[in-house]
């Protein structure tokens, strides 16, 4: 058996006990391995290096997952720990003295003339750094004249947020648009949604979603989306609204950190921040009845 050694773990997911639940493993990177089980639960299991993610798991291990983990192979999750059977049994104990982590999202005082600074700082990032065909939406004068399918569902979904309703209709129609495990405009919807809780406390759209993301879109995307939802967020984007306020270095270098999720997934989510921003300092406030 191969023992691996847990440094860090989603309190959220520390905190679940009873009986053992069966499982498998979804998908194998060299620094990620991600764990559906049958109660719903979706165990990211990620090298030191990473930052968490909801339900995460970061373990003292230096060597690629790949070598040890088969993607469908069985895996059992209970009080004690992880148990997958791939080739050799892997066995991840989730003890008591491993340091949580809690992946809620922060909570900012709505401000126009900080959202105001903020958004500029974002708009100035992107034309430098931005990666991806939406980053590039905010620069090259389409956004609100491209014929493109892409860009008006954006520009329909900004458009009903704009004015105070809650373009469900459109965001169904975006989720799973793209390639990877998080589609490019599923990582767009992320980023805007984020700012409205942040700032407002919710985004109630992801609420007449939630039940359909796990068959409109992939895995990982689905739960991403469901984990904002019940205000849950990575840790790369947790910085980047945890350094909002102050700006300054702190916040260039969490937006940097951002960019590099993925080939354009954190441009994307970035993308959708900023348009976010700018619907809100315009007054964008959506009702959630």
């Amino acid at each position: 058996m191969i023992n691996i050694l847990a440094e860090k773990i989603d309190a959220d997911l520390h905190g679940l006990n009873g009986d053992a639940v069966k499982g498998e493993v979804h998908s194998v990177f060299r620094r990620v391995v991600n764990l559906v089980f049958e109660d719903g639960v979706f165990v990211s299991l990620l090298l030191s290096s990473m930052y968490m993610v909801p339900f995460g798991v970061r373990v003292r291990r230096i060597l690629p997952f790949e070598d040890i983990f088969l993607r469908g192979r069985v895996a059992i999750r209970d009080k004690d720990g992880i148990l997958v059977w791939s080739g050799s049994r892997v066995r991840i104990p989730l003890s008591a003295d491993v340091e949580l982590w809690d992946a809620k999202l922060p909570v900012c005082k709505f401000d126009v003339r900080l959202i105001s600074d903020r958004l500029m700082n974002v708009l100035d990032f992107l034309r430098r750094e931005g990666k991806g065909e939406l980053s590039h939406l905010l620069f090259d004068g389409k956004f609100f004249q491209d014929c493109e399918d892409v860009a008006k569902l954006l520009r329909c979904f900004v458009s009903e947020v704009a004015a105070g309703r809650r373009g469900s209709f459109y965001v169904r129609k975006m989720l799973g648009r793209g390639v990877g495990l998080t589609p490019s405009l599923d990582d767009w919807i992320g980023g805007f949604s984020s700012a409205y809780c942040v700032f407002l406390g919710d985004a109630p759209w992801l609420g007449d979603v939630k039940d359909e993301l796990f068959y409109a879109t992939t895995a990982v995307s689905a739960h991403m989306l469901f984990n904002l939802y019940h205000g849950k967020v990575p840790e790369v984007y947790q910085r980047f609204w945890s350094t909002f306020v102050d700006g300054g270095s702190v916040f260039y270098k969490a937006m940097s950190d951002v960019v590099g999720v993925g080939a354009t997934s954190g441009s994307d989510w970035l993308t959708g921040v900023a348009m976010a921003l700018e619907i809100l300092i315009k007054g964008g406030i959506v009702s959630v009845s």
